[in-house]
């Protein structure tokens, strides 16, 4: 996983990936995923923190984004 990040991104020395809700990936593969690189690079640091959420700004941005869209046309 840690080489497909590199190679997609471009980045060598670190990534972020934000998730909204806590579904499978973020409940099982990605710690499984974590743990299994984390034995393949171990002078690699791996942190990870739970999902972004619901949270009344996301909707906010969607709804910015619809009238952008509306008015546009």
């Amino acid at each position: 996983m840690f080489e497909k990040i590199k190679r997609v991104t471009g980045v060598k020395d670190s990534s972020e990936i934000l998730f909204l809700f806590s579904g499978n990936h973020v409940l099982k593969d990605i710690p499984n995923e974590i743990q299994e690189e984390g034995t393949k690079y171990p002078d690699v640091e791996f942190y990870y923190s739970k999902n972004i959420g619901v949270d009344f700004r996301i909707a906010q941005i969607v709804a910015d984004r619809v009238d952008t869209a509306i008015d546009a046309q």
